[in-house]
């Protein structure tokens, strides 16, 4: 928990500080890989994969409209290649939104503008409540219950407010 004079907790794609009175959050590549596999486990992200995977049966109706489209001056195969371009796209674009999610969030919070820190036991999440010009919330997954018995604890030593 205290390493070198900072306090800190690992979340589920990396690890977050309180240092120098800042809450920290930094991403690790191998909290993402880790998050990532947890959430396959979990079924939430199988789940999007498996509606993706869905999603290519499109490809033929895809095919219809390009060819439909190009009225028929494109042959068979490039065709079916433009219909797969536009699955596989969109694909990746389902697979890389929750990437996108994990990497976008706020740098730092100042751990004295923090108004209430709520914690969800059953997600090991912890809700956390601070004014920033305006009252603002940011939500961390801790890594397992011990890592959110150490958040708690952090919070608790730094004086912030914590409801369970």
């Amino acid at each position: 928990m205290n390493q070198a004079g900072v306090w800190s907790f690992r979340t589920r794609t990396g690890i977050a500080r309180v240092v120098g009175g800042r809450l920290q959050i930094q991403h690790t590549l191998r909290g993402v890989v880790v998050g990532t596999y947890d959430g396959i486990s979990s079924g939430s992200l199988l789940q999007s994969l498996a509606a993706s995977f869905g999603a290519v049966g499109v490809v033929g109706p895809v095919q219809a409209a390009v060819e439909t489209i190009t009225q028929g001056s494109l042959p068979g195969p490039l065709s079916l290649g433009v219909a797969s371009f536009i699955a596989v796209f969109g694909l990746l674009v389902v697979i890389s939104a929750p990437l996108w999610t994990v990497f976008n969030r706020p740098a730092a919070v100042d751990i004295y503008d923090i108004r209430a820190v709520t914690v969800d036991d059953e997600d090991c999440e912890l809700c956390i409540e601070y004014v920033d010009d305006e009252v603002e919330t940011t939500t961390i997954e801790a890594q397992n219950e011990a890592a959110l018995d150490e958040a708690v604890t952090v919070f608790e030593l730094k004086g912030a407010p914590v409801e369970r």
